[in-house]
């Protein structure tokens, strides 16, 4: 763990020093071989606690790299404060505004894709309110709040996983890097889908449904694996207890935001955004992008149906895998999406999170982040090659092992540490 900290502080220093964004990719790389090491130690909750708590301090240090959604974060916040909601009008309907004070003007000046309305949802603008409150224009506020959350949830869930397990998730470079150094809070989408399969486990359905409507609340790709874990306790339970549980947290959350509002943001991000996509580049080739949403919708829909009757022990694995299916035909496919996945890998052995995790982090390799020539926003041959290849061995291999063992024991446990540990290769 100290080679891995040290890493972690190598970048922290790097994204203050400008170092040269390969140079970080590399570090990156290498911290997500250091983290290798660490399945092998013996961590107590204490250990565990303070590793994720330094590395987490350590990311205070640094400044967010190749990356600007921040600024629509502080951007949400004063808004969700000042009009009551984030959403509906876009952040260039303000742009020659007076009256915006300057600490919302420079929020204004630095979004992206000012045109387009906020994608983000209502758990998320409720973090992101909090945070301007905390401090306008810093990036302090949002990471001592990821991170507080983050913690909360690793020493509650410490009962269930290996700790060792654990310890990837929690040092996890990506983790570090996209969601504490880049301020992405998608950390906090796995967390609730990790307590709600194994609140699955145990048949509660009623705190599965609770559970998964504060997770499409946070991201709405949560919803994907709702079916899943609802069917944990039967069909009728399903329909009794666990929608209406779940769609009563999420007009909880959502309507104080869109009664002024709506979600406008969401379509356009659904229809027109494109960055590194995996499966969905070669069907989109073949048959055009919108046939290929419709396509890589109706794969997982049929993927989403073959799961419905994943028995209660495997439900982690089999949230990995439609996740995993998810980002493989999505039209984006961002970094930092894999922090959905990397809680519910401490409940399974698969390595696809882990390689997504490491492979991901090529996807800075942009040629407008390297100022190259050509579409800013595509990735240089040999990354993309490379990112790809790494995550295809790791799908195989963890095809073929699970075909081969046809299931594997469950890895929660009752006791403190007591489940066996996982490994990431």
């Amino acid at each position: 763990m100290n080679v891995l900290l040290a890493t972690f502080a190598l970048l922290a220093i790097g994204t203050r020093a400008g170092w040269p964004l390969p140079v970080l990719v590399v570090l990156l790389l290498l911290a997500h071989l250091a983290l290798l090491g660490c399945w092998r130690e013996r961590f107590s909750r204490r250990r565990l606690m303070a590793g994720a708590t330094l590395a987490g301090l350590l990311a205070m240090a640094a400044v967010p790299v190749a990356e600007d959604d921040f600024y629509r974060y502080q951007w949400d916040g004063w808004r969700t404060l000042n009009h009551g909601t984030p959403y509906g009008a876009a952040p260039a309907n303000h742009f020659g505004d007076e009256s915006l004070p300057a600490a919302a003007q420079a929020a204004l000046d630095g979004v992206n894709y000012p045109d387009t309305p906020t994608i983000y949802g209502p758990l998320l603008q409720a973090l992101f309110a909090t945070s301007w409150l905390l401090g306008e224009n810093s990036f302090w506020p949002l990471r001592s709040l990821t991170l507080a959350l983050h913690l909360a949830a690793l020493w509650l869930v410490m009962r269930y996983a290996s700790r060792r397990a654990l310890a990837l998730v929690a040092l996890n470079p990506a983790l570090y890097f996209f969601g504490f150094i880049n301020l992405h809070p998608d950390i906090l989408l796995g967390w609730l889908l990790l307590f709600a399969c194994i609140a699955a486990r145990r048949t509660r359905i009623a705190t599965v449904g609770a559970l998964l409507g504060a997770a499409v609340a946070t991201k709405i790709s949560g919803l994907i694996v709702a079916p899943l874990l609802l069917a944990a306790g039967g069909f009728g339970a399903a329909l009794r207890r666990g929608t209406p549980a779940m769609l009563a947290a999420m007009v909880m959350s959502y309507a104080p935001f869109l009664a002024f509002g709506d979600a406008a943001g969401l379509l356009a991000f659904g229809k027109e955004w494109i960055f590194n996509p995996g499966a969905f580049a070669l069907l989109a080739l073949a048959f055009g992008a919108d046939i290929a949403r419709l396509i890589g919708a109706a794969l997982l829909l049929i993927l989403a149906t073959a799961l419905l009757r994943t028995r209660r022990e495997n439900l982690a694995r089999s949230a990995v895998v439609l996740l995993s299916a998810l980002l493989l035909v999505a039209p984006v496919v961002n970094a930092w999406y894999v922090l959905w996945l990397l809680p519910l890998a401490a409940l399974t052995r698969a390595q696809t999170p882990f390689a997504l995790a490491a492979a991901l982090s090529l996807s800075l390799m942009t040629r407008g982040e390297l100022g190259l020539a050509g579409d800013p926003f595509s990735l240089v041959p040999w990354a993309a090659s490379l990112q790809w290849s790494l995550i295809g061995i790791a799908v195989a291999f963890d095809f073929i092992r699970w075909r081969k063992a046809h299931q594997y024991a469950p890895v929660l446990s009752g006791s403190h540490g007591g489940a066996r540990a996982c490994s990431p290769h």
